[in-house]
């Protein structure tokens, strides 16, 4: 197993992200009660940052996770084999990203997403603030901390470290038992969109999956729709649903083709997550006002 802060490198070719618009709040996968920092993004409340120190909260463990970037723009983290520790970080003090490190069974992970994900995500698993990446932010800052670890991951000393004096911060009995849970892995049965949509006129989508694993889980994917008559990455919106072991499951989505194009002809619809596939939507009327 890869170990130290050498262990992000190349992650970014395992994991499936594109660019989108998300929104959702994050639950965990493997057979977990959602108790250690599972409460919902809006009734989360705010930690205070010791004067000249900071403090973790909000610590959880996921198999996948949704993200969100300043531009409105943001996407799905989910591969075979990787898992994710996230956080939110208060501080009193100026600090950076290569203080802290998540470490569990004597090995040592650096803080980071992939390259894909961008350094303007405003939220990542449902914790919101300044993104904790390269560089430094000053006192007075919350952020949002996220590492990438093997899936799964059992060690019964998992925490949260900081190079000056703070912490540590031990993850909770819940997001242990995530890490240590075996994922879920899902087979696509069905993608379908009609091969041809009027622009302005809904797009209706539906995706079946099947959880082919023995651990009951939460399926995550988005749909990406193009949206290039408005400043701004493609459009994703969020697919999620717990998903039993053996449990098939359908969800539908109807997307706004208003602002799809300004030319007539074909676009791609993605899909990105725990699955992957692509179907082709032939635009029509594109510039005609809706």
């Amino acid at each position: 197993m890869p170990s130290r802060r050498s262990y992000l490198a190349g992650v970014g070719s395992l994991l499936a992200a594109t660019a989108g618009c998300t929104s959702g709040d994050d639950a965990p996968d493997g057979n977990v009660t959602p108790t250690d920092g599972e409460t919902p993004t809006d009734r989360r409340e705010t930690p205070t940052a010791p004067p000249d120190g900071v403090a973790v909260t909000d610590i959880g463990a996921r198999k996948a996770v949704s993200y969100e970037s300043t531009m409105g723009s943001g996407g799905v983290l989910a591969a075979e084999g990787r898992q994710y520790v996230v956080a939110s970080v208060v501080t009193g003090a100026g600090t950076t990203a290569g203080e802290f490190t998540f470490t569990a069974g004597g090995e040592a992970y650096a803080p980071g997403l992939p390259d894909t994900v961008g350094g303007l995500n405003r939220s990542v698993a449902g914790r919101k603030g300044q993104p904790l990446g390269g560089g430094g932010f000053g006192p007075g800052t919350t952020a949002v901390l996220a590492f990438v670890v093997p899936s799964p991951l059992s060690a019964s000393d998992p925490e949260i470290r900081y190079d000056g004096d703070a912490g540590p911060w031990p993850l909770g009995e819940t997001a242990r038992r995530t890490l240590a849970a075996p994922e879920p892995r899902y087979e696509l049965e069905s993608f379908d969109a009609p091969g041809e949509v009027e622009q302005g006129e809904p797009l209706s989508t539906s995706v079946t999956v099947r959880n082919v694993s023995g651990t009951d889980g939460r399926f995550l994917a988005a749909l990406y729709w193009p949206t290039e008559r408005i400043a701004d990455d493609d459009e994703s919106h969020l697919l999620e649903r717990t998903v039993e072991a053996g449990e098939t499951v359908t969800l539908g989505r109807s997307l706004d083709t208003r602002y799809t194009t300004s030319e007539d002809g074909p676009v791609a619809l993605r899909l990105r997550g725990h699955v992957a596939a692509e179907r082709t939507v032939t635009v029509t009327g594109a510039g005609t006002p809706s």
